[in-house]
């Protein structure tokens, strides 16, 4: 009994001492929590502003949401053309019957098979040329929202090469790390999670509408014995329809980000940013007014300055 009684204690002790490790890592990583969130607040406001700034562009551009709507077409047309030339080029082989067995194979010279290796290639450059376009113009017209002051003057956007572009970019993302990260992270989650919603009601409402009566009757001609697999479907490319329209979205928030870093980057503060950005950021008007008139300044300087030099 002392023996059974004994262990029992031991066994009482062994289990506090996990309780209280466990209360110990508990506050350990609330600590750790709370201090990652005071020490990335800014990051996190960046990322909530972006977010907030690219839903007003596109309450303020609706028609963007069509954008994927051409490319779509145009992809169509270009698998249509690829399918068309390769029965073409599979055609302009020549027939060569086989005197052993009296069978007939096809055999295609060296030009014809360089064509099919030609038009696979131009299939897949023009595809994603198709995809970079439409990402030029989403682009273009989230960046003409961000740099559009308050007092209406267009600030002309920096026409730059493809590489010079593209260093550019690169030294932006290199430089912080932080806001790519949250931002993207964020970002992503909750455009799954609004896929996700759209998937969910769209089936919900499927299997509703295949519960009806006309659907349920065996006698009825339009008697389905299980609606597992069309409401599968239907789940299905409402994920996809709502992927390819978020993605635009997707695009407009790393294009917000993209032109913030690109303004702190150019003026060490964001003079050009939309208002719902400057206020996740703690910035009232006034003080992106003041920042917008002082980099006029700076920039009518050193344009005088330039004009004094050449004039020397």
């Amino acid at each position: 009994m002392d023996i059974e009684s004994g262990t029992f204690i031991s066994g009482l002790l062994v289990l506090q001492v996990f309780e209280y490790a466990a209360y110990v890592m508990t506050a350990v990583s609330a600590v750790i929590l709370v201090c990652s969130i005071l020490m990335l607040r800014k990051t996190v406001a960046v990322t909530v502003g972006c977010l907030e700034a690219a839903a007003n562009a596109l309450v303020l551009m609706p028609s963007i949401l069509l954008v994927p709507l051409v490319p779509f077409l145009l992809t169509a047309a270009l698998v249509a053309w690829f399918i068309v030339i390769s029965a073409l080029l599979w055609s302009a082989g020549h027939i060569v019957k086989d005197s052993d067995d009296d069978t007939y194979t096809t055999e295609w010279n060296n030009t014809i098979k360089l064509y099919e290796i030609y038009n696979a290639f131009a299939l897949i450059w023009t595809h994603f040329f198709i995809r970079g376009y439409s990402n030029v113009a989403i682009a273009g017209a989230v960046a003409h929202y961000y740099w559009l002051p308050s007092d209406g003057t267009l600030h002309p956007l920096e026409g730059t090469g493809y590489v010079k572009s593209t260093c550019r970019a690169a030294a932006l993302i290199t430089a912080n790390p932080l806001e790519i990260a949250a931002v993207n992270s964020l970002g992503d989650f909750l455009l799954f999670l609004g896929k996700l919603v759209v998937a969910g009601a769209s089936g919900i409402v499927a299997l509703a509408f295949l519960s009806l009566p006309d659907y349920v009757d065996p006698d009825s001609s339009r008697y389905i014995s299980s609606p597992i697999l069309p409401t599968a479907l239907v789940a299905a490319f409402s994920y996809i329809i709502a992927d390819q329209i978020l993605s635009v979205y997707e695009f407009m928030i790393d294009t917000i980000l993209m032109s913030y870093l690109d303004d702190v980057s150019r003026n060490n503060e964001p003079c050009y940013a939309p208002a719902s950005l400057l206020k996740a950021l703690g910035k009232s008007s006034e003080d992106a007014r003041t920042a917008e008139v002082a980099q006029e300044t700076r920039a009518r300087s050193k344009a005088e300055q330039k004009t004094s030099d050449e004039a020397c």
